[in-house]
């Protein structure tokens, strides 16, 4: 009784995640069991190309020059394409490919799901992170991959454990938040305990004579001295 309001477009094969461009004017859709993306015409609902990116595809999010980074299930890389090339059937639309550690779902670029995607960092969320980390229980840790979009060629820059089956992420500019969100804890308070339990761990490790006890007492020492850097930054971002 409503015409228009579901339409069925065939795409290969068995397809995953479909996600817009900035721009609105297409959405692609990823094959899964296809090495291609389909992409769709957002006006006309036909499909305009069908690049092939990898063994895989399952999502894809985007910068603010016109590309497109897919994640690559099987091959456990992000691609990064141009949607423009792809879609006018040039040869060379690949731009770059990064490994990731491994078989990667989810992905998300800063402001990738808005109009205006900053194109500076990418965030990977990796199903099977296999020897990256040590078992800590009945779960394993997976791996979150942290990649600089900036330039013509991906780079990786950090890496960090994070719960099985990492399931989508929300990525944004910090700033974007300042005046938003209210500190509910005070960490000028956190910040001076933190710095105490540091200096009466440093006056402990000067007395203590079995290395058992020397151990302990630095790895906390290492700890704290962490936990007060990241204080302080927190610190100084409220501030600024």
């Amino acid at each position: 009784n409503a015409p228009g309001v579901l339409t069925l477009i065939p795409v290969p094969k068995n397809p995953h995640g479909v996600n817009v461009t900035p721009d609105g004017r297409y959405a692609v859709a990823s094959g899964k069991l296809s090495p291609t993306v389909s992409i769709i015409d957002a006006k006309t609902l036909k499909i305009v190309a069908e690049p092939e990116v990898g063994l895989g595809p399952l999502h894809t999010t985007f910068d603010n020059r016109g590309n497109a980074y897919t994640s690559l299930f099987l091959d456990s890389q992000v691609v990064k394409w141009n949607v423009d090339k792809a879609v006018a059937g040039a040869s060379d639309y690949i731009v770059d490919r990064i490994n990731v550690h491994y078989n990667i779902g989810h992905l998300q670029a800063s402001g990738g799901e808005t109009m205006a995607p900053t194109g500076d960092f990418l965030l990977a969320l990796n199903k099977l992170s296999k020897d990256q980390y040590l078992p800590v229980g009945p779960d394993m840790p997976e791996a979150q991959e942290l990649i600089d979009i900036s330039g013509e060629k991906m780079r990786m820059i950090g890496a960090f454990p994070t719960p099985p089956e990492p399931h989508d992420a929300v990525f944004m500019p910090a700033a974007l938040l300042k005046g938003k969100v209210k500190q509910v804890f005070d960490l000028e308070i956190r910040l001076d305990n933190a710095t105490q339990s540091r200096a009466r761990l440093v006056e402990l490790l000067k007395q203590a004579q079995k290395m058992e006890d020397i151990l302990q007492i630095e790895a906390e020492i290492r700890r704290l001295t962490d936990e007060i850097e990241a204080l302080k930054g927190q610190l100084r971002f409220l501030k600024d």
